[in-house]
């Protein structure tokens, strides 16, 4: 350490390169040099010679207002690959502050960590805090048709408005990354209408309107003539953001009869919306 910091790192840049990961504990130390240029080339080769313990050291480095230490624990939490390191990701979400969570939220991502999953589910299951936001924020990318019952029932266990915002989050990203012309099989949520709250039932129809499909469909229809105007109200603003082109009757329906003006005018521009779409919607000029 007494060496110059251009010969400390060229001997870190060369203890990476040999790819043994004895070498690690002189590297964490390094990672704490007073020199930058020291500490980025260690947190690189981190991602190299480290296991899953370094990940706390990395996630923390990477909210770092250093721009090249940044980068450098950015890529080291992308090339980690001692150990467990899915499992660890989502480990460590639990008990950080909100930058560091959104850093390990990043390399899952970069990660493509599918196998999260099933983790991220169960915190957003039983943590109410930060940890929960994160694991949402997460299964955004991350979340496919098969998860779509445990997110319903999230939508049935969550306390607040703001809570079932963030599960629709992970709905909208679903619908947005879903291939075009590929159908999802959205029958947990058709089925989740059954014995639902109102609340529930509301977030259930906000989430509808991101899918194309006949159970949805009569789910609107049944839920814009409820006797509760809570509930028929809430259908048709949800229905107006639909991109289900069969809709566009029932909207064009509700722009000439919905009780309250307001309501009338979303119908017709979510009808106009969805007929600019020439391609889905086949409608004439």
């Amino acid at each position: 350490s007494q060496e110059s910091p251009a010969i400390n790192a060229a001997v870190i840049a060369l203890l990476q390169q040999l790819n043994d990961p004895a070498a690690a504990p002189a590297v964490i130390a390094a990672a704490g040099d007073t020199n930058s240029y020291v500490r980025s080339t260690a947190l690189a080769a981190l991602g190299t010679l480290g296991d899953v313990t370094v990940i706390p050291l990395l996630a923390n480095a990477a909210v770092s207002r250093d721009e090249a230490e940044q980068k450098a624990a950015r890529q080291a939490l992308v090339q980690l690959h001692r150990g467990n390191v899915a499992e660890a990701l989502v480990a460590n979400l639990v008990s950080v502050s909100e930058p560091v969570q959104v850093e390990l939220i990043r390399a899952m991502t970069a990660r493509a960590e599918i196998s999260a999953a099933p983790k991220l589910l169960e915190i957003a299951r039983t943590d109410t805090g930060s940890a929960r936001r994160a694991a949402l924020r997460a299964m955004e990318h991350f979340a496919d048709g098969s998860h779509l019952a445990a997110l319903v029932q999230l939508l049935k266990l969550a306390k607040d408005e703001p809570s079932r915002a963030e599960v629709r989050n992970v709905f909208e990203a679903l619908a947005d990354r879903t291939a075009e012309g590929h159908k999802l099989d959205v029958t947990p949520i058709v089925k989740g209408f059954t014995g639902a709250d109102v609340p529930t039932r509301i977030a259930l129809l906000q989430v509808s309107a991101f899918f194309a499909d006949p159970g949805l469909r009569a789910a609107f229809s049944v839920a814009v003539k409820d006797p509760d105007a809570q509930v028929s109200n809430a259908a048709v603003r949800a229905m107006c953001n639909t991109r289900d082109v069969e809709l566009m009757p029932a909207l064009l329906e509700q722009a000439r009869n919905a009780g309250e003006s307001s309501l009338r005018v979303l119908a017709l521009e979510g009808y106009v919306r969805l007929a600019r779409d020439s391609e889905l919607s086949k409608a004439p000029a």
